[in-house]
């Protein structure tokens, strides 16, 4: 399992635990996961394949190192303000 958005996790369990299943919390941490890394897979392939072709290619490549630098942000303050 990916370690992406693990601590944000944890503390989600923490706090919405007694509210809902901890399967519920897994899951829904689990598709956003997913969601994440198939979005930005997928614009660097379409980049790669726009570059090909010999059409704009930059915009889809700057969203993909968007995602990527959004996911590594939100690493990295969910550790500085709730630990590793």
């Amino acid at each position: 399992m990916a370690q992406l958005f693990d601590t944000v996790e944890g503390e989600a369990q923490n706090i919405f635990g007694q509210y809902l299943d901890g399967d519920i919390i897994s899951f829904m941490f689990g598709l956003l996961r997913l969601v994440v890394w198939v979005s930005a897979v997928g614009f660097v392939f379409f980049a790669v394949y726009q570059a090909q072709r010999g059409e704009q290619w930059q915009p889809l490549l700057q969203n993909a190192f968007i995602i990527i630098a959004a996911v590594v942000i939100v690493e990295g303050l969910s550790r500085l303000f709730f630990g590793a």
